[in-house]
């Protein structure tokens, strides 16, 4: 495993891509890399294989406060 993952970090280091490193299990190393309307979940097995999810999405953000206390309502009433 140790190879792969300082492969993976060595690669988003020269790419100057931002990270962080995380241990959620007791078999995987999690790296998430994070761009601009991307995010990369990494996560690398003790027997060195790799698994990678990828999620895009960009935020937006409503100027029209009617709808923002529309959305609020809606939320406060699904609890």
């Amino acid at each position: 495993m140790s190879t792969t993952l300082f492969e993976i970090l060595k690669k988003l280091d020269y790419a100057r891509i931002h990270y962080h490193i995380g241990r959620y299990r007791s078999d995987t190393v999690d790296i998430t890399a994070t761009f601009v309307g991307k995010r990369l979940e990494i996560s690398v097995f003790d027997d060195g294989h790799v698994e990678v999810s990828e999620f895009r999405g960009m935020k937006t953000f409503s100027i029209n406060p009617f709808l923002t206390m529309q959305s609020a309502r809606r939320s406060l009433t699904t609890i």
